[in-house]
């Protein structure tokens, strides 16, 4: 497993294909393009890269996460 730390993304939904496109920004500064067909699925993903933090990207599973965080404490 390799994780990855995403410092910064963007997102965009082709309305032609019905599908999302995710850019990622790893903190190694390499980009990488995740397609999601799912709407949901792509809210989902947009909602934890916008307020989650450190957010992180495992390349094996597929997984976008958070880390490990304290219950109820706040962003910083």
């Amino acid at each position: 497993m390799v994780l990855q730390k995403i410092v910064k993304y963007g997102a965009r939904w082709d309305i032609n294909n019905h599908q999302g496109i995710i850019s990622l920004l790893y903190d190694s500064g390499d980009w990488q393009h995740l397609t999601v067909k799912d709407p949901m699925e792509f809210f989902v993903i947009v909602d934890l890269l916008r307020n989650e933090k450190p957010i992180l990207y495992d390349d094996q599973k597929i997984h976008v996460m958070t880390s490990a965080e304290k219950v109820g404490e706040e962003e910083s």
